[in-house]
């Protein structure tokens, strides 16, 4: 985790919650949808306005439409039109998002990735682009706590990935993306922790006095 301090652009609210971009990342079944509502909700009893944009949120606009069991691997076709789905949630939140709200996003992104590197640096642009802190958060989980977590019924309600096996062949052979390059950026184990715990440390770390917007070229 590196600190700095806050930028000047935009001064917080009542509460002390600045506008910002938070990026969960984690593996499968990590939590990050739960616990982004519940950052969310810790947002808004500070006075602050924080919109969940959940990968499902993406996803499912195009899931809705096709035969997901979350067991059977989809077509890569298939990736690349949700592709196209978030950059349009991205220019529309850019061109039009509210400038005071803040916005956590989830996703699975994995090092190596070229493309899942390429999202966490367009998501740096966005916050950018919009004077907001960049706070990208790794939520780290034990595999064998994603494996218990995975066939959770409420995850097949939002057509989730059902797989324990297939999972922990996954999360065993890939490193969530590096994100140690952002200034804001915080590691947080959640394998423990309620999600409220882990909403309040995000919540809190995004309101220290030493987070500082990243420097752009």
């Amino acid at each position: 985790m590196e600190l700095g301090r806050l930028g000047q652009r935009r001064g917080p609210n009542v509460r002390g919650v600045r506008p910002a971009l938070v990026y969960l990342i984690g593996h499968p079944a990590a939590g990050k949808y739960t616990i982004a509502q519940a950052l969310a909700e810790e947002a808004a009893a500070r006075g602050h306005r924080m919109v969940v944009v959940d990968n499902h949120h993406i996803n499912n606009t195009i899931f809705g439409l096709l035969d997901v069991d979350g067991i059977r691997a989809l077509p890569s076709r298939v990736w690349e039109i949700i592709a196209d789905v978030r950059r349009a949630a991205l220019t529309a939140i850019e061109e039009l998002g509210p400038p005071d709200w803040s916005y956590v996003f989830t996703n699975v992104l994995v090092a190596g990735d070229a493309e899942d590197e390429k999202i966490v640096r367009r998501l740096a642009d966005l916050a950018h682009a919009r004077a907001s802190v960049y706070v990208p958060v790794r939520l780290l989980c034990d595999i064998d706590e994603l494996s218990n977590r995975v066939v959770s019924p409420e995850r097949r309600t939002r057509l989730k990935w059902m797989d324990p096996v297939g999972l922990r062949a996954f999360a065993s052979t890939h490193d969530l993306v590096d994100i140690s390059g952002h200034p804001a950026a915080l590691d947080l184990d959640v394998t423990y922790r309620q999600p409220t715990e882990s909403a309040i440390a995000i919540l809190d770390h995004l309101t220290s006095s030493s987070i500082e917007p990243e420097v752009r070229p």
